[in-house]
């Protein structure tokens, strides 16, 4: 798990996560990955979740405090 955390802070680069910011994420590996995490050598699937990451938004006035 540390090679993929270590691998999207290093791919993070460029793109724009204002949208998630003061948030604190979690991935989970369900559904189509049996719940597991990728193979530390399968780096295939961090480009796709940088892209997700970054096209969230989080509507933070709609989260009570």
């Amino acid at each position: 798990m540390e090679h993929l955390r270590a691998r999207l802070v290093e791919g993070g680069g460029g793109r724009d996560f204002s949208g998630v910011a003061g948030c604190v994420l979690t991935i989970w590996f369900g559904e189509k990955l049996s719940g597991l995490p990728p193979k530390c050598w399968d780096d295939s699937v961090v480009e796709p979740l940088l892209d997700c990451i970054a096209d969230c938004d989080v509507d933070h006035a709609a989260i009570p405090v």
